[in-house]
């Protein structure tokens, strides 16, 4: 830049103007070098950040409360005693089937549960010795991954006598596992564990009862007081006012077996919330329940500005409690002012991954979009054109972009769009998106 005054004010010292001539012109010169200088300084820049353009799937989820309903029907013996269920809970039996046992046994809740996760230890065994060679390892692990979980939520609650049954149960898994992956026979620990389930079951004695299936269907142990409420042909008849009305109900209170009130530290039938019904023995009680169809329906109550994205018949992706499920949309019900919908999904589960819960979170796919994720920040305007500002070598330019959603700090932009301009290019694949700068133009270049 000196280089460049001094030759000017050299030619004109040469045509020997007068001295304020060459002053203004001198001036002048400055000023011009000045702003290109400026021009020159302010077309470059190293402060930037940028995203390549990336293709990516999103989605537009429904987010709510939901009630699962069932058919089902509680299953009462007719007497009360210490309950030992013969079905594992979730397994399908018919009419007439024997599903539990009622005994009178001053120890019997103990027994009992010793006596079921021995059971369990030898099902898991036989179903691993029945299994493919690939699969065994799969078997024994899962079991012993979750009797980990079970011996620690015990300690956790304090509850001693069960982790150490627990404990028992889980060393012969263990020991199963360390024969198979020795490639030993096993037969010698799976007599001893009959041995012992033989040995506990002459302790308990016979029962004085056995529990029937009233129909078929599948037999869980568990219940929650709610089996009653309502079921799926009621559910398909309710107005929004039953509907909504499903979150409020009350469980209703029942008999239940003498385990089922015993606390830790005492099996004669006593609990830290008061004495068990044991001075009754003809009073019948709840065994368990059977529910009829693997058909559920779920109900949830949402804005109605977010259900008209919804169609009838259609089928969506859902995440229900700690499953995902496939459900179909069967109802959606407004309420009287037109502000809330309370919709009626079915879904069908096979008792295995039934998560056997009443109410729960549900997370409902509305829409799902595929294309190039850009952060929000990036997204701009040009001459009324909405694109993003790329980086393309050290030269900034401008890409067109298609919106398709918004979804959080996010716009996801069709990928397989063209430019409708006719000024600008489409954004394509690996673009160096531009997510932080100032002043940016097209043309401006970057250190």
């Amino acid at each position: 830049m000196k280089k460049i005054f001094y030759s000017i004010s050299s030619f004109f010292k040469k045509l020997g103007r007068r001295r304020f001539e060459n002053i203004a012109l001198l001036s002048a010169a400055a000023l011009i070098i000045a702003d290109f200088g400026y021009h020159a300084v302010s077309g470059f820049s190293s402060s930037v950040e940028t995203v390549p353009a990336r293709v990516g799937t999103s989605t537009v989820t429904l987010d709510s409360e939901a009630y699962v309903v069932r058919d089902e029907a509680l299953v009462f013996s007719d007497m009360t005693g210490s309950v030992m269920t013969f079905v594992e809970s979730g397994g399908k039996v018919k009419a007439s089937d024997e599903v539990a046992g009622i005994y009178y046994h001053s120890a019997g809740q103990e027994i009992i549960y010793e006596l079921e996760e021995l059971i369990r230890a030898r099902n898991t065994i036989e179903d691993a010795q029945n299994a493919c060679n690939d699969k065994v390892g799969a078997l024994i692990d899962a079991r012993i991954t979750a009797m980990n979980a079970e011996i620690s939520g015990a300690l956790s609650d304090g509850a001693l006598k069960r982790a150490r049954t627990l404990t028992d149960s889980l060393q012969y898994l263990l020991s199963y596992r360390e024969i198979r992956d020795s490639n030993l026979d096993p037969s010698e620990l799976i007599s001893a564990l009959d041995l012992r389930i033989e040995a506990v079951e002459s302790k308990l004695g016979e029962p004085v009862e056995k529990v029937l299936s009233p129909d078929a269907g599948w037999f869980y142990s568990e219940t929650d007081g709610f089996e009653n409420v309502t079921d799926t042909e009621k559910v398909k008849n309710m107005d929004f006012d039953a509907l909504s009305g499903l979150f409020g109900a009350e469980a209703e209170q029942y008999r239940l077996p003498w385990n089922s009130y015993q606390s830790e530290s005492d099996g004669a039938g006593n609990s830290a919330g008061g004495d068990a019904p044991d001075e009754d023995y003809s009073t019948p009680c709840v065994v368990g329940k059977l529910v009829s169809s693997h058909i559920r329906l779920i109900v949830t109550v949402v804005p109605s500005e977010s259900a008209r994205f919804l169609s009838l018949s259609k089928s969506y992706t859902a995440r229900l409690g700690n499953t995902d499920q496939t459900l179909t949309l069967e109802r959606a019900v407004p309420s009287s002012d037109g502000t809330k919908t309370a919709l009626v999904f079915s879904c069908v589960n096979t008792a295995s991954d039934d998560p056997e819960v009443r109410i729960c979170d549900i997370s409902v796919v509305m829409q799902e979009y595929s294309g190039f994720r850009i952060p929000t920040r990036a997204v701009t305007y040009l001459d009324g054109i909405c694109g993003v500002y790329i980086l393309r070598g050290f030269v900034v330019e401008f890409r067109e972009i298609s919106v398709l959603a918004s979804v959080g700090n996010t716009v996801i932009a069709d990928k397989s769009a063209d430019a409708q301009s006719g000024s600008y290019r489409a954004l394509a694949q690996n673009d160096n998106i531009i997510v932080g700068g100032d002043d940016l133009y097209v043309g401006k270049i970057i250190k």
